[in-house]
């Protein structure tokens, strides 16, 4: 349950809202539709991290819409 809650980006985002702490402008996608919908809404540059990975691996720093869509596929 405690590492769930920390490595799921959606449910780590609400601890941190009922906490009231600050975070950075964040959201989660699970689809490549939601991603560009995310990205869009919240513009480049963003920081994309998958939940459950160890030591921070996998993230991505994304520039731009092309980065993205090389990043989804």
């Amino acid at each position: 349950e405690v590492i769930d809650r920390a490595e799921n980006r959606k449910r780590f985002s609400e601890l941190l809202d009922n906490l009231k702490l600050k975070q950075p402008i964040n959201d989660s996608f699970l689809t490549s539709s939601e991603a560009k919908r995310m990205a869009k809404k919240l513009g480049f540059p963003i920081v994309l991290r998958p939940s459950y990975v160890l030591g921070g691996n996998a993230i991505s720093l994304i520039r731009n819409a092309d980065d993205l869509d090389k990043y989804l596929d």
